[in-house]
């Protein structure tokens, strides 16, 4: 098993995540004594990668900010009344010129949908998804 991934017995991840800043500081989503680090945690400033890798130490899917990107992490469940968990994603949107980028990964899947919004409706009521790709396969690197 993999250093980035703790023996844990509940709810073990899929994917853990890592980021890296311009000064070469590397965070995993695990620290040395296993305590799990939200995203929420993860400093912005200085972000220039952010990826997901898998037990087997592959990166699943990497992402390459730019100086003046905003980005946004997430985590998100769906389940359905009856049948339980469907689906475990993970959400990362990226910011940049009025637009944001949003990648969505399926934990189980490995899939990536990829949405680009127009920020400048996104609260308006008029606000158009557009679908730019859906991915099928087990490393995805997006620069």
């Amino acid at each position: 098993m993999s250093q980035l991934f703790p023996n844990r017995e509940t709810s073990k991840p899929k994917f853990v995540w890592r980021a890296t800043y311009a000064d070469g500081t590397i965070v995993n989503q695990f620290d040395e004594e296993k305590n799990e680090l939200n995203t929420e945690q993860v400093d912005r400033n200085g972000l220039r990668h952010f990826e997901f890798i898998d037990e087997f130490n592959e990166t699943v899917a990497s992402f390459t900010m730019l100086p003046g990107d905003t980005v946004a992490f997430r985590r998100r469940t769906q389940v359905k009344a009856g049948v339980g968990l469907v689906a475990r994603y993970y959400l990362v949107a990226i910011n940049r010129d009025g637009f944001s980028t949003v990648f969505y990964l399926n934990e189980e899947t490995k899939e990536v949908r990829i949405e680009r919004i127009d920020l400048s409706k996104a609260y308006d009521g008029t606000n158009i998804h557009y679908p730019i790709a859906e991915v099928d396969t087990d490393k995805i690197p997006i620069e």
